[in-house]
């Protein structure tokens, strides 16, 4: 069974321009993320779909 989160991502992953890439930490609902986003540039004269890719990984802590 999947669980579904939906997450705010930080603004700059909002932001990227063709081909430039971010990553960073975050917290959301007390939970640390790591995460690394970069949007599509294309192929030669093709300009692509300007999409963003997004990984994010939780960071667990013995706390």
């Amino acid at each position: 069974m999947w669980t579904i989160i939906v997450l705010t991502l930080p603004a700059e992953v909002s932001v990227l321009q063709s081909g430039e890439k971010v990553s960073g930490l975050f917290e959301f609902n007390d939970q640390k993320y790591i995460y690394g986003a970069c949007r599509t540039k294309g192929y030669r004269e093709y300009s692509g779909l300007n999409w963003i890719a997004c990984v994010l990984h939780p960071i667990f802590t013995n706390s």
